[in-house]
């Protein structure tokens, strides 16, 4: 249970940090605004899976996904300034596709209702 909580702490820790760390010092133009919206950390805390949306088209998706995985180790070693622990979790970003599909699905759900009315 401990283990669990520490985890769920430290994922909080990092979804708070790291969008202050990237809103206000990653310069490359090409982030723009992103929204953290989830991190998964390993049962270890050695890893940790970062997940975030945006407001831009799907190439410019996989550009943000690329400058932010080239930034992890700048990232990574801000979250450890921070960071009561021995070591910082290493850092990996992928891109959310969740909120896209749910819309979808919403948008489909709300055709498929004015189909039946």
């Amino acid at each position: 249970m401990k283990k669990r909580q520490r985890s769920g702490r430290l994922s909080d820790f990092l979804t708070k940090e790291l969008s202050v760390i990237i809103r206000n010092e990653i310069r490359d133009p090409r982030v723009g605004l992103i929204t953290i919206t989830d991190v998964v950390v390993s049962n270890d805390n050695s890893h940790a899976k970062i997940y975030f949306t945006s407001l831009v088209d799907e190439s410019q998706q996989k550009s943000i996904e690329e400058v932010l995985n080239n930034a992890k180790g700048f990232l990574r070693t801000r979250i450890s300034q921070s960071l009561n622990m021995r070591s910082s979790p290493a850092l990996r970003f992928f891109y959310d596709e969740v909120s896209e599909r749910s819309n979808r699905i919403n948008e489909l759900l709300a055709a498929a209702k004015s189909h039946t009315d």
